[in-house]
């Protein structure tokens, strides 16, 4: 409906009409759809949005042959009611324990990281670390770890357990019976945690002349090298080794930036002594990781994309590279489904292999979708 609006003005002796103007409504604020999938699947640009071209998010939760409770969700076209819709993706997130006896209600595991992308014989979704570490011109008190997960210990060189893959950040407080003390800080990256730049570096001293090498994988070669020091001094080089000459005797903070040809950047962290040195200093890396057995796949996922000939692919075959990731970023409570099921909304980012008996698909991408749970 159009709305006329006449402004009138009084004046002495009459009235005058200043203007007329015709008024619209307002617009309605576009659709901005709540769950989307942008990525590529097997090579081609794939962009599902629920409430666009009949498209609808449809969720569920419920029990396996195993005991355990499977969070789904799905993009799905709402007028194909069968069991091979084209363009579909299902995503199904398992949780973190088996249930005995039966029926039970779930727990809230539904959490940011990094999760084990299920396999046939049961990905482990845990992994436990043997950290080694050394102390240099000195004897240690105490020690100090924070494994970057909200764990700690007071141990030497101890074993933790990850319940989740993912790059934490570990660091390490050694006290001498001195009065000195060193620490140290770096990134480890436990499980599928995509394809992470993974470095490590050191040096060989004679006296003040340092020699540097480094071991580096992960990523997309070549890399760059920019080395810091520790004194002010830094060198940039295309190859993993450098040279440099210390003013004085001492310990110095080195540092080495890695940046692949994706331009992903990853930096690590090492106590760099000339011979002699002056203090003591540590250093430590993580030297055995070893998988748990997760029979059951708990916490781990499964993908599911059916093609545009109704052909479905999955994620879960015992081949899937360990550089495959699904990164869940964010997890908010969502409204009721449907079936009158709570939901929650997922935002996660997606890399993984994807089977149908006899070829293999990439499947890479950014997830909006919600699972019910229980």
């Amino acid at each position: 409906m159009k709305i006329i609006r006449i402004i009138i003005l009084f004046v002495t002796g009459g009235m005058v009409v200043v203007s007329c103007k015709r008024q619209s409504p307002p617009s309605p604020a576009p659709f901005v759809p709540e769950f989307t999938f942008s990525g590529v699947v097997n090579g081609s640009q794939s962009n599902l949005q629920a409430g666009v071209n009949n498209y609808y998010m449809f969720t569920n939760c419920s029990l396996n042959p195993n005991g355990v409770y499977a969070f789904q969700g799905e993009f799905r076209d709402k007028t194909c009611s069968a069991g091979n819709c084209p363009n579909t993706l299902k995503i199904t997130i398992q949780d973190y324990r088996a249930y005995s006896p039966l029926p039970t209600t779930t727990d809230s595991s539904l959490v940011t990281g990094y999760y084990s992308i299920a396999t046939v014989s049961g990905a482990s979704s845990r992994y436990t670390v043997q950290f080694f570490d050394s102390l240099y011109n000195g004897t240690a008190q105490s020690y100090l770890w924070n494994f970057g997960d909200g764990s700690s210990s007071s141990l030497d060189r101890p074993t933790h357990l990850y319940a989740h893959p993912g790059i934490y950040s570990v660091s390490l407080f050694v006290q001498s019976t001195g009065s000195g003390s060193s620490s140290l800080s770096n990134y480890t990256a436990i499980g599928q945690s995509g394809n992470p730049i993974l470095v490590a570096f050191g040096g060989t001293a004679s006296g003040n002349v340092v020699n540097f090498a480094s071991s580096v994988g992960g990523g997309v070669p070549p890399y760059t090298y920019n080395w810091n020091f520790g004194d002010g001094a830094s060198a940039i080089t295309t190859g993993g080794t450098s040279i440099h000459t210390y003013s004085g005797p001492g310990v110095y903070p080195g540092q080495l930036s890695i940046t692949d040809a994706s331009n992903t950047k990853v930096v690590s962290y090492a106590n760099i002594a000339t011979n002699p040195a002056s203090g003591c200093y540590l250093n430590f890396y993580p030297k055995v990781t070893t998988p748990v057995p997760n029979s059951s796949n708990l916490a781990n996922v499964t993908l599911e994309w059916c093609d545009g000939s109704g052909v479905w692919w999955t994620s879960t075959n015992n081949n899937q590279p360990v550089t495959s990731m699904f990164q869940v970023l964010s997890v908010d409570n969502y409204q009721n489904n449907v079936s009158g099921q709570p939901t929650k909304k997922l935002h996660a980012r997606i890399s993984c292999t994807l089977y149908n008996g006899t070829n293999s698909i990439l499947l890479s991408g950014d997830a909006v979708f919600s699972v019910a749970h229980l």
